[in-house]
Parts: structure tokens; sequence; C-alpha cells
């Protein structure tokens, strides 16, 4: 994921701001809500500029939101984190269960699940992967525990074709007009 923060966009880590292209767009949102976000807040989101494996022909933006954390190293709840989204008016990333488990065999089988059934993002391939974390607050601490969030990302999730060399920009999806344009 990509981290909004300070001013700057940052891949995946901190040092130093991400100066490809590709990011041009996180920025560009980034500047024009920004008098949106709470400045002591780091905003963690998937950037989704490029198409992976999967073809997003249901992006409402290039930016979903996942995840707030405070400068006392505290992470929203998930509720927080979809108020904040609405607030900015960023979409957050789609959710396809929110409940609870009391064994990782319900986990499993929920994965089994929805990775057979489109992505909420594409209307022509599965997911690429899921994200499970607690509803509740976090800290740091319990993050780098790994006691709190936990992701699955399926086999063969990232490729490029033998013909493809690059990556391909991906398409913003503006509603039921688009849906004439698909094949």
């Amino acid at each position: 994921g990509n981290c909004c923060h300070n001013g700057n966009v940052y891949a995946r880590t901190h040092k130093h701001p991400a100066k490809q292209p590709w990011f041009s767009p996180i920025k560009s949102m980034y500047a024009a809500i920004e008098s949106l976000m709470d400045p002591t807040c780091a905003y963690f989101g998937e950037n989704l500029v490029m198409q992976h494996s999967i073809p997003y022909d249901r992006l409402r933006s290039y930016f979903y939101l996942f995840s707030v954390r405070d400068k006392k190293g505290q992470w929203k709840s998930w509720d927080e984190v979809e108020r904040i989204a609405g607030g900015m008016e960023v979409p957050s990333a789609p959710v396809v269960f929110k409940g609870t488990f009391s064994k990782a065999a319900e986990i499993k089988s929920l994965m089994d699940s929805h990775v057979k059934k489109l992505s909420a993002l594409s209307s022509q391939r599965s997911p690429e992967g899921f994200v499970i974390r607690v509803a509740r607050a976090f800290t740091d601490r319990e993050f780098k525990e790994g006691r709190v969030i936990a992701k699955y990302v399926r086999k063969g999730h990232c490729q490029l074709s033998a013909k493809r060399k690059g990556w391909t920009k991906a398409t913003l999806y503006h509603g039921p007009d688009d849906d004439a344009k698909q094949p």
C-alpha cells in the first residue's frame, strides 16, 4: 500500500517520497483533499493506478483507503476508517465480510468461497487477495506482533503477460454508462 503523510506520497517505505510517474494521480488526489485530512495522521491506501493481473473495470478511484494511523501509533478502527474515507470523498477498501470468527477454518472457508466470486473492482476476475483485520482500533505494538491484521494474496496475483513488457494504466468506472462500453 501507499501512505499519504506530511504533504508526501510514499510507496512501501517512508524513507523517500514516491517518484515513479504512476504515483502522479495519487499525488494530485492528496493535494486536492489534504485540507480535509488530520495532519497528525498517516493515511494508508491501495494505489490502483496501474493494473495488476486483473482488469480493474469497476474502479471509482485510483486510491482506496484501508487504514489511518495517528502520531501516537494508534491505528483507527474500521468504522473510523470508513467515516474518514467518506469525509474525504475517497472510497475505502471493499468489504466482503464483517463479523466474528471462532476458528481459523471459518476464515479459510470464507476466503475459499470469496476467491471464486468476482472482485468488487472487476466484472471479469476474482479478487487478487484479502486483508483480514480486527474491527477495533489497535496499537503499533499489536500490528508488529501480527495479532491484528493478516493478508492473503492468491498465487499468480501479479503477472505480466509475455506480450506486455510493462504495466497498463487502469481505467476509472463512471457508472452504468460505462457498462455499455464493456465487451
